[in-house]
């Protein structure tokens, strides 16, 4: 399904997740619709996803201040790292 949208981007991702490159053929859509448009939906605060960039080190006590901040004001934090799995801060 990727390689359908970027041929590029498919190819990058399947190098990084080690699995074979997509033959799929990238599709040129030059036509939009306003019903499908993302930019004419109505955005509320809690249906709204916060990336979180953090690697190892990261500081743990500030990052748990600023999650406590975006749950509150009702964002969804979502944490990217470099790698998947955990990530240690420096506080443990």
């Amino acid at each position: 399904m990727l390689g359908r949208i970027s041929s590029e981007l498919a190819a990058i991702v399947a190098k990084e997740v080690a699995v074979n490159r997509p033959k799929e053929k990238q599709v040129d859509v030059t036509e939009s619709s306003p019903a499908l448009s993302l930019m004419n939906q109505v955005r509320y605060p809690n249906t709204l996803k916060v990336g979180v960039i953090i690697d190892k080190g990261f500081a743990g006590s500030l990052t748990e201040g600023i999650i406590a901040q975006l749950e509150e004001a009702e964002l969804i934090p979502v944490f990217i790292g470099e790698e998947l799995g955990d990530v240690q801060g420096t506080d443990g």
